[in-house]
């Protein structure tokens, strides 16, 4: 009797779960009219804190390169520019009795850094190096001065990293240049228009320059940045893409909402803007990256960045007035501090250890950075998202003879409420031998500022809080890799609102194994503490399901080293980056690996040796 009731129960619980499901079907073998996706959403932006004249030792500090090390480690080029205001206060300068003479070392310094970390820089002319322009030279030499500090930037970058590093290099002039703890160099209209001429005229012809990076809000008081639109519109226009910002209230739909405002009124009275290329350079759900908002700390931030890059894939595709959007940018490269670790406009939540000695930084990935790790793993080809209830997808695909049939679909739900049970239905072209995995992120499942909450938000957490949250800090798996005989696949997922669920179908194809990882380098923080990094090549059908980081450690007593052990075993390391702790030491030998979705392990890294 109590064996029936049991199995009575189960049946109605299995039974009514799939009946009030919310089914959700989604055709991954009609690619017909799918275009190519380019990867306009992966820049990100931050400001040194005031003062101005700090800003050196802040974008060289070790926090800094801390918090750049594990943006870089979005996979798969998930992140590839860094927008960095104040990025010229780098630059020094002498003023001679004929010429000025420029020093780009710690410049350098700041760019070999971002390289290393697969990263390229978005190049702001914006501030005073060495203080020579707020000397108020007269106008000539003031655009001589702009022009050549252009053009040996260009020419010092060239030959240090190359030229093709440096193609991919952005250029835009002076951020919000109309507000007044920006403008320190209180250019008014003929000013700027001659200091954006000059630049123009530094750059060569094969690199476009980005602006006026406005407002736009009243034109009594952005004078600067309209006057750019009234000169482009009856002389030639040094301008090549018009840059401009646009955030919401909380929602991506509001970013929209402005920018197609903006935009609409902007080309009635300016219509040369229709034919150049547009960018909103701070297309962010919130303003003010500081001011605490709870949304910022979970999978809410990370489910409007998503909205927001779908929304404009669907803008730019319809080829009306956003036919011609190039990129969009997200302001939250910034680093977070006490007590708002999770709930400033952040990719990361930064704890910055004041009690330690040597004192030093923990990072904690949110949410919406592992949303970007999401996004990186679309296809070539994409078609209109859909809509379902309360529920979005895209399905992306990419067709290559190589690697076969792969199709990455992304499931959005904005919808907060307890949970949510989905039945998923999938079309997969006949003939293929696929294999399925999905992840996800959830309010439940992935929320590490919820146990940094559940514990009082510790300042300066232990290492067993640390780990409880990093536990849950990517995304999780909710579909272990399965192989798929049929042309259809069939899945219920139950999920806990807001969510980004990410489904992945590889073809096992060959027998080729997955890609090596290469530059596997370590970021020494404590005795007991590093970070180990790697990059990767970037693929056009992302099958890599996780890494594997081994360590052979090195025994003091003995200097022997002993054997090798895997330190991410029961983790799942999603990007390119581990955080490694160990009370008796982390010195010794790493080596990292990568493992697919169809369970094919790739040629161990280079060994890389820490002795403390």
């Amino acid at each position: 009797m109590v064996v029936w009731k049991i199995c009575l129960f189960l049946y109605l619980v299995i039974v009514g779960e799939s009946i009030a499901a919310e089914s959700l079907e989604i055709d991954a073998d009609d690619y017909v009219g799918f275009r190519e996706l380019p990867r306009f959403w992966t820049s990100t932006g931050f400001c040194p804190p005031a003062p101005i004249n700090a800003s050196t030792a802040f974008l060289l500090s070790t926090k800094v390169k801390q918090n750049l090390e594990l943006i870089g480690s979005i996979p798969n080029s998930g992140i590839t520019h860094v927008r960095t205001h104040w990025i010229l206060q780098l630059i020094d300068a002498q003023n001679f009795n004929t010429s000025v003479e420029f020093s780009f070392r710690n410049f350098q310094n700041f760019l070999d850094f971002l390289k290393r970390n697969q990263l390229y820089p978005h190049i702001e002319f914006m501030g005073d190096p060495g203080g020579i322009f707020s000397k108020r030279l007269d106008e000539h030499n003031i655009s001589d001065l702009w022009k050549n500090l252009t053009h040996e930037m260009i020419t010092s970058s060239i030959d240090r990293f190359g030229e093709e590093y440096v193609q991919k290099f952005r250029f835009e002039t002076w951020n919000e240049p109309d507000l007044l703890n920006y403008n320190i160099l209180q250019y008014n209209v003929s000013e700027f228009l001659r200091y954006v001429t000059a630049i123009r005229e530094g750059l060569p012809k094969k690199f476009k320059l980005r602006g006026p990076a406005g407002l736009y809000h009243s034109r009594n008081l952005h004078k600067l940045c309209f006057g750019i639109l009234v000169h482009c519109g009856s002389n030639p226009c040094p301008i090549d893409i018009f840059t401009f910002h646009r955030k919401g209230e909380g929602r991506a739909e509001e970013i929209f909402e402005n920018e197609l405002n903006l935009l609409t009124n902007l080309t009635q009275e300016f219509p040369w803007i229709q034919g150049i290329e547009i960018s909103n350079s701070e297309a962010d759900p919130t303003t003010g990256w500081s001011l605490p908002n709870p949304m910022n700390s979970d999978v809410r931030y990370a489910v409007e960045l998503v909205k927001t890059v779908l929304i404009h894939w669907n803008a730019r595709d319809d080829l009306g007035i956003f036919k011609n959007l190039e990129s969009i940018s997200h302001d939250n490269g910034f680093l977070s501090y006490h007590p708002y670790e999770f709930d400033q406009r952040t990719l990361l939540a930064h704890f910055r250890m004041n009690q330690s000695r040597p004192i030093y930084s923990e990072f904690l990935k949110k949410p919406v950075f592992s949303a970007l790790s999401l996004l990186a793993n679309l296809g070539k080809l994409s078609g209109h998202t859909k809509h379902t209830g309360n529920i979005t997808h895209l399905t992306t695909v990419t067709l290559d003879k190589n690697s076969g049939f792969y199709s990455c679909i992304l499931i959005v739900s904005a919808e907060q409420c307890d949970s949510k049970t989905i039945r998923i239905s999938v079309k997969l072209p006949e003939g293929k031998n696929l294999v399925v995995f999905g992840e996800i992120l959830d309010q439940k499942l992935t929320n590490p500022a919820r146990i940094w909450k559940k514990f009082s938000s510790p300042p300066f957490p232990r290492q067993d809080i640390l780990r409880k949250m990093r536990r849950v800090q990517t995304p999780a798996i909710v579909i272990p890799p399965e192989s798929i005989s049929s042309s259809g696949f069939r899945k219920i997922v139950k999920t806990f609102p807001p969510f980004v669920l990410s489904l992945r179908f590889c073809e096992n194809k060959t027998d080729s194994r997955p890609i090596r990882v290469k530059n596997v380098h370590l970021h020494w923080i404590s005795e007991e503490r590093v970070t180990i990094r790697w990059n990767e090549a970037f693929q056009v059908a992302r099958c890599v399901k996780n890494y594997q980081v081994f360590f052979k450690p090195l025994t003091r007593k003995y200097k022997r080293r002993q054997s090798w052990m895997e330190i991410t075993k029961g983790w799942h390391i999603m990007d390119l980056s581990f955080d490694f702790w160990r009370p008796h030491g982390v010195s010794g030998l790493y080596t990292v690996r990568s493992v697919d979705i169809l369970g094919r392990f790739g040629a161990f890294s280079k060994r890389v040796f820490l002795k403390i």
